[in-house]
């Protein structure tokens, strides 16, 4: 039986439930008819540098008037800190006949069957880093999803009590240098998974199956720096493990490189994590490879994929999966859209004692913003395990092999 918690990011079927930009912290956005790869907006980019105004004529100061202040001579004013957040509410029924209330398996967030449910309340506390100088960020959250994100694993030889920070779900001090480069260091979402516990960035309700195998959150140093290219950006990670709370035997490393086509219709994202950590109590070499490619076909249309390799040697615990996600997603209007997506997880021969499988699902979303900070989501979503013994849908005491829920949900914004 598989914990539905995403803790693990144990190819085997010990992967469990709950990131995730996440990762980083920023994802697609569903605001806009461009769903954009995961970024870290709090590290920056380099600013672009205005054209001066030339229509303006230029007036010789009028006899004993006091000369202008050079715009120079006026110190920056410190950025100020911001609070913004979003709230998350769902309700979600499967087909199969399961008992209100339950909890169903193969889902990372949304579990809760035929009973109103809060997913997530989300606050962010920041302090933009002004170009050469130091910010902070701290974000907060209850709910299901920050209970997902952090569960099941407490007291277990090998990991951190990690689910007593589960309310803080990232905390971090960054600077930004003035030549573009960025640094970061604290707990924050993982720069791995298109989709992230963020729900309202997703381009759509539900996450893939693949995000099984990316971790929620990373804690560590992040740091970036542009090339001369402006649309290249190179980030690397020094990380306490690439499993989350499971403790690393030495810190582990991810390299990953943001391109960018100058008309912005293409964006590629590799990210290749690598590390020796502690599995189930067992020490195994990790090795984490995710790749996000959008295309944004018009200015209506865009299409999205997303691939992950997950393969962990050397202990008791050897496992290999991967898994892909494919998105579709069209405007129809100012307040309206649709978007599809097919998903997929499957285990290899050397998966280990969780067994063999594949599952996917297909989901269809209608998105209609009620007003600027209120937006619902309907989505109805189809998912299938070739072996129920080892990947279950349905709840714990009802597996299925098949599921088909429609849900409804309101993310509103402040």
């Amino acid at each position: 039986m598989i914990q539905q918690t995403r803790s693990m990011a144990d190819a085997s079927v010990q992967v469990s439930g709950g990131s995730a930009p996440k990762p980083a912290d920023s994802g697609p956005s569903s605001a806009a008819p461009v769903l954009i790869a995961q970024a870290v907006p709090e590290t920056g980019t380099p600013a672009v540098t205005p054209v001066p105004n030339t229509t303006t004529p230029i007036t010789a100061p009028q006899p004993g008037a006091t000369p202008p202040m050079v715009a120079a001579q006026i110190p920056p004013k410190p950025a100020p800190v911001t609070v913004s957040g979003f709230m998350d509410f769902y309700f979600q029924h499967s087909f199969e006949n399961q008992s209100p209330g339950s909890s169903l398996n193969g889902r990372i967030y949304s579990t809760r069957n035929d009973v109103p449910a809060l997913a997530l309340v989300w606050l962010d506390v920041t302090h933009a880093a002004p170009p050469g100088g130091f910010g902070a960020k701290v974000s907060l959250a209850v709910g299901d999803s920050a209970d997902s994100d952090h569960a099941g694993i407490d007291h277990v030889p090998g990991y951190s009590d990690g689910s007593r920070y589960k309310n803080i779900q990232q905390a971090f001090v960054n600077y930004a240098a003035k030549n573009g480069f960025t640094a970061r260091f604290g707990k924050y979402l993982s720069p791995y998974g298109y989709d992230t516990t963020e729900t309202y960035l997703n381009p759509l309700y539900s996450v893939t199956l693949d995000t099984f195998l990316a971790p929620n959150y990373v804690e560590g140093l992040d740091v970036t720096y542009p090339l001369a290219h402006p649309n290249i950006i190179l980030e690397g990670f020094v990380v306490n493990s690439l499993h989350e709370e499971q403790n690393g035997k030495s810190p582990d490393g991810i390299v990953r490189i943001n391109l960018t086509t100058l008309g912005g219709k293409l964006n590629y994202i590799p990210a290749l994590g690598f590390g020796r950590d502690t599995v189930g109590g067992s020490s195994e070499e990790t090795l984490l490879f995710d790749n996000w490619l959008t295309y944004n076909a018009t200015k209506t249309i865009t299409l999205a994929g997303e691939y992950i390799y997950n393969h962990n040697t050397g202990g008791s615990n050897n496992s290999k999966s991967d898994g892909y996600g494919l998105y579709f997603r069209k405007q129809l209007t100012s307040r309206t859209a649709v978007a599809l997506r097919n998903s997929a997880i499957e285990s290899h021969p050397d998966a280990g004692p969780g067994g063999i499988y594949r599952a996917y699902e297909y989901t269809a979303m209608y998105e209609y913003k009620l007003a600027k900070p209120l937006t619902a989501r309907l989505e109805f979503r189809h998912d299938h395990s070739s072996n129920p013994a080892a990947f279950p849908f349905g709840t714990a005491t009802n597996p299925k092999a098949d599921q088909n829920t429609l849900t409804l949900a309101a993310l509103y914004n402040f």
